[in-house]
């Protein structure tokens, strides 16, 4: 089994580069699909949201779908729904039902200071 836990390929048409992670066993990997590109401002509102979701405590899964409903949600993506779509939580039959960053504790609701 491989040593890490979770690998984000945060590139354009990355699917392949990715399943060469799963394929070594690599439990929780992100990537775009193999066919698609992804604008600038939608890899930055998912990349944000996401890692912000883990920072909190989050599982991998809740994370994703947090850092997908970001880009939807993005004034910047003006096609959020089509954008969203081309990122990908591989292996795609896990539950990704783990918090990555376990030591930190989780936080139920955030405000700004």
């Amino acid at each position: 089994t491989a040593s890490l836990s979770f690998v984000f390929v945060s590139a354009c048409f990355s699917e392949a580069a990715a399943q060469a992670f799963v394929e070594v066993g690599v439990p929780h990997v992100i990537a775009v699909r193999r066919n698609s590109r992804v604008s600038d401002p939608a890899a930055h509102a998912f990349t944000r949201a996401f890692y912000l979701a883990l920072a909190v405590g989050e599982k991998v899964r809740a994370a994703f779908d947090i850092g997908k409903q970001a880009v939807v949600n993005a004034p910047s993506v003006p096609a959020g729904e089509r954008e969203a779509a081309t990122f990908l939580l591989l292996p795609p039959d896990a539950p990704h039902d783990e918090a990555i960053l376990p030591n930190l504790t989780h936080v139920d609701r955030w405000s700004r200071p």
